[in-house]
């Protein structure tokens, strides 16, 4: 397993990613413009594994499990190999969208990438996240936490 990322992570594609943004938006019950103006202020940087694993909306730091990335792949698009193509972009160095994070109340908060975070996870790669302050957005209350399925 990689230790190290030689993909060249960018700010996520807001246009590409806008049907997973609408969902957010509605989820922390902010506006999608709201959610935009804050996302456009982030930045990149590295994420800790002390922050990865608190990110309740995502199972990808248990991926290092057998058979957690073929789940993740075919529940979200509804074939097993979309994490391999994840993988040889990495492996490539190639760029490739950062996952984004919003830091809310109560907590960090996936926004798009889960796929991606749990391809690094499996690969032993500390990835760039876009990360960024979202004002007056906290965690759903009653949110399940994706690790453990507890409220």
């Amino acid at each position: 397993m990689s230790g190290k990322s030689y993909a060249a992570w960018e700010k996520p594609n807001w246009d590409g990613e806008l049907e997973e943004f609408k969902l957010q938006a509605r989820l922390l019950k902010v506006p999608l413009a709201h959610l935009r103006k804050a996302f456009g202020r982030g930045s990149l940087v590295t994420l800790a594994d002390a922050d990865w694993h608190a990110l309740l909306n995502t199972e990808s730091w248990e991926a290092k499990k057998p058979g957690v990335l073929r789940a993740i792949s075919r529940e979200k698009y509804g074939d097993e190999s979309k994490w391999l193509d994840i993988a040889r972009v990495l492996d490539a160095g190639t760029r490739i969208d950062a996952p984004s994070v919003a830091r809310c109340e109560g907590g960090a908060w996936l926004c798009s990438g889960n796929t991606r975070l749990s391809v690094c996870r499996w690969r032993g790669i500390h990835p760039k996240v876009w990360a960024f302050d979202l004002p007056n957005a906290s965690i759903p209350a009653g949110h399940r936490d994706e690790r453990t399925g507890e409220k």
